[in-house]
């Protein structure tokens, strides 16, 4: 910070460099575009930590060969009687309550092109206002989904993959057990990780039964 904002510190700096390490020199012996070309960029640990639990269940979905629908496949018989799934995308028909817009799922899983699980995930590692947020659109959600069963006659699932060290403490549990026992009754709405993994095989053979 102190020398952003002191140019005669950075002036300083500079002078030092190329006066007593002949920086100036040394700069003229790199070949700027190979060093371009092969120079490695800093790893953003924030977003992958904000993407630890996209990249899981895309693992998981891709292990029960599961593939990424796209955009190249509209249209296609490619998924016809098969399973496929998407990120990012809405449903028409299921709006977000407060902003009165359609709800952007993390995940929908297909089968035979039609959107037959939604998924969110989040990790928490400490607790916080997110959490609250969270919970209180996914809660909506339960009920909206259930509406738009209801007038469309579809079947649509709805699951909340969540993880991290928040839910092994006092309020995590308190929290979880609130929501299982008020929101999420299902065995398959609030899960983590790994009880996603387990019961996905599970789901997906009762969907392809027509159960």
């Amino acid at each position: 910070m102190h020398l952003e904002n002191s140019i005669s510190s950075r002036l300083r700096i500079a002078q030092y460099l190329i006066e007593n390490l002949h920086a100036d020199e040394y700069i003229k012996s790199i070949n700027l575009e190979k060093y371009l070309q092969t120079k490695r960029h800093p790893i953003d640990t924030k977003g992958i930590h904000g993407n630890f639990g996209i990249m899981k269940i895309i693992k998981i979905l891709e292990n029960n060969k599961i593939e990424r629908w796209g955009l190249e496949n509209i249209g296609s018989e490619k998924f016809k009687e098969k399973f496929s799934f998407d990120t990012e995308k809405s449903i028409k028909g299921i709006v977000k309550k407060k902003e009165k817009s359609e709800k952007i799922f993390d995940f929908i899983i297909y089968f035979n092109n039609i959107p037959i699980i939604a998924i969110e995930t989040n990790f928490y590692s400490t607790s916080g206002t997110k959490i609250g947020i969270n919970q209180g659109e996914y809660t909506d959600l339960i009920q909206d989904i259930y509406n738009y069963n209801e007038k469309t006659g579809k079947n649509l699932l709805f699951i909340w993959v969540t993880d991290g060290n928040y839910w092994l403490t006092s309020d995590g549990e308190k929290r979880y057990n609130n929501l299982k026992g008020n929101y999420f009754k299902a065995d398959h709405e609030l899960l983590n990780y790994n009880l996603f993994k387990e019961k996905l095989p599970i789901l997906l053979e009762a969907i392809k039964n027509g159960e």
